[in-house]
């Protein structure tokens, strides 16, 4: 990280935008066959933890589990995978990028909303007193800053800009200091993101991510 935030300003092509909405488009496209899917998935074990509450899932369940989600899910925008079962206990654990609106809440001069994704956390965790799923946002990006990558970075392959993303979702928000805005470098030049932690309502828990605005060339 540097705290040399400024960059050159260079008008954001019309070419630029359309390939962050379409990236947009494409993610939101694969996240709801995701959620129909994921949903599926869970409703045998998450029925039998109705049933019977407090008890252990079967082992061979949990092992079907894992199998079908790693192969039988979409996959185009998975950042990563991991599954470790030892007979009942275990656990599944997949990052993904996913469809999502800011609305800061904390800064006047930010209004409305704004088209972007989240790299999320979908976690299933199964131990002595029986199974349960959550998910976790770990990381914002802007239609702006998703653009200003295609721009500046010179590259537009999915698996590269996702690889950029991982970086940020891959921080340790515990070991940053003060609240101000930073650049997160991504490449061997010393391009980044440029972003700030932020705290987040997900439902009933508040939790600390990265917004990005940004992208810099170096």
């Amino acid at each position: 990280m540097t705290s040399d935030l400024d960059d050159a300003p260079v008008r954001l092509s019309a070419e630029c935008v359309g390939r962050a909405r379409d990236f947009i488009r494409r993610v939101t496209a694969e996240e709801a066959q995701f959620l129909r899917q994921y949903i599926a998935l869970l409703r045998p074990a998450k029925e039998r933890h109705a049933r019977y509450p407090g008890r252990k899932i079967r082992p061979e369940m949990l092992a079907e589990l894992g199998r079908r989600w790693r192969y039988q899910l979409p996959a185009k925008f998975r950042i990563s995978f991991l599954a470790h079962t030892t007979n009942a206990k275990g656990s599944i654990i997949e990052r993904r990028l996913g469809i999502g609106h800011m609305e800061r809440v904390d800064d006047p001069d930010w209004t409305g909303h704004e088209d972007g994704v989240w790299i999320i956390e979908a976690r299933f965790i199964a131990g002595n007193d029986g199974a349960r799923s959550h998910h976790v946002l770990l990381a914002n990006f802007s239609l702006h800053a998703i653009a200003r990558w295609y721009q500046r970075s010179g590259r537009a392959g999915d698996a590269e800009l996702m690889d950029a993303m991982s970086v940020v979702a891959n921080l340790d928000l515990a070991k940053l200091e003060g609240g101000g805005g930073m650049k997160i470098t991504t490449d061997t030049d010393g391009g980044g993101w440029r972003g700030q932690p932020a705290m987040v309502e997900d439902g009933e828990m508040k939790h600390q991510v990265v917004t990005v605005r940004t992208w810099l060339a170096n």
